[in-house]
């Protein structure tokens, strides 16, 4: 199953056919969040510590969870991307050459039925709170 196929479900889209008996052939879905910040007052605990455990940025998804990574030139073109902020990652791959990998298997995982491997998209996507020095933001 296409990844594209698999984002359906993700985004609720088969339960939106569903419940309003639409065609949504012609729609599109964006979820657009700009997320929070973790040291806001509004998200402290008793002793003054942050209560944000974890944080995601997704803005570079489709560079991540993408058929078109089968191809060795695109999927280089995205490791180039991916790890130019490599410091602002949790837990980053360590060179080019495990990126290239880890892309080369969600590649895989797309173009096959089943979930894709989680542990290795959080890769690129979880964000150390620690080093995290300035605001996210998306690129349209």
């Amino acid at each position: 199953m296409p990844a594209i196929s698999k984002s359906i479900r993700a985004v609720k889209a088969d339960a939106a056919t569903t419940l309003f008996k639409v065609n949504c052939s012609e729609i599109g879905w964006a979820v657009i969040d700009s997320g929070i910040d973790g040291a806001h007052p509004a998200f402290r605990d008793g002793e003054g510590k942050s209560r944000v455990k974890r944080s995601f940025d997704f803005k570079d998804f489709r560079k991540i969870v993408s058929l078109s990574n089968l191809k060795q030139g695109i999927r280089v073109n995205n490791v180039k991307a991916l790890m130019e902020n490599k410091e602002m990652l949790a837990h980053p791959p360590r060179d080019n050459e495990e990126a290239e990998g880890i892309l080369q298997k969600l590649a895989e995982d797309a173009n096959t039925p089943g979930p894709i491997h989680w542990e290795l998209v959080e890769r690129f996507v979880e964000i150390n709170l620690i080093r995290r020095r300035r605001p996210i933001t998306a690129r349209m």
